[in-house]
């Protein structure tokens, strides 16, 4: 008898192959929000944890270059492509985006498909509170970098990458700017 899969069951499966975040489950998937957070200021932020300061502007120029120095040294990320695909972003955040990029890696220069799926999103909102509410609600299971309205959040797919050393790469180019939120 052949087995039938629920569209849920096939994006549970997809996130576990792939690294996709929980948002590509469902269209409508709402995340509780992560537990209380506090400021910290080492350059390590430990998880559920939310670091903060002020200076310059995250640019999504330096999220690019950033993104493919430090993903593209993973094995499963040997090629490395931004897109404006969606998928990845549930209502009604995806509603609220004035901007959405996502950075999918590729095993090779010839696969046609992505080895793993949406490692970095980077979205804009038209103002802080939604972007702050989307972070929020990424945060139970990605780690982020909210600036103002602007947000990227790390992928789970790739072993190699260290996460916090990304977003503290990302934090430190615009000289502080942010809010981290996160959970391991």
């Amino acid at each position: 008898m052949p087995v039938i899969a629920s569209n849920r069951s096939f994006w549970a499966l997809a996130i576990l192959t792939l690294g996709l975040p929980l948002a590509a489950c469902t269209q409508a998937t709402t995340l509780p929000a992560p537990a209380a957070t506090t400021s910290v200021t080492s350059s390590a932020p430990s998880p559920a944890t939310t670091t903060g300061g002020t200076a310059g502007t995250l640019q999504f120029d330096t999220v690019k270059t950033l993104t493919a120095e430090r993903f593209t040294s993973d094995p499963n990320c040997a090629k490395g492509v931004w897109s404006e695909n969606s998928t990845g972003i549930a209502e009604p955040h995806r509603g609220k985006s004035t901007t959405i990029q996502q950075y999918d890696c590729y095993k090779d220069e010839k696969a046609y498909l992505p080895t793993r799926g949406q490692q970095s999103l980077y979205v804009e909102f038209s103002d802080d509170a939604d972007a702050a509410a989307y972070a929020t609600s990424e945060a139970t299971l990605y780690k982020s970098l909210q600036d103002g309205p602007r947000v990227v959040v790390v992928g789970i797919g790739l072993e190699t990458v260290d996460q916090d050393a990304y977003l503290d790469d990302l934090q430190k180019s615009c000289g502080g700017c942010g809010v981290r939120r996160g959970s391991d």
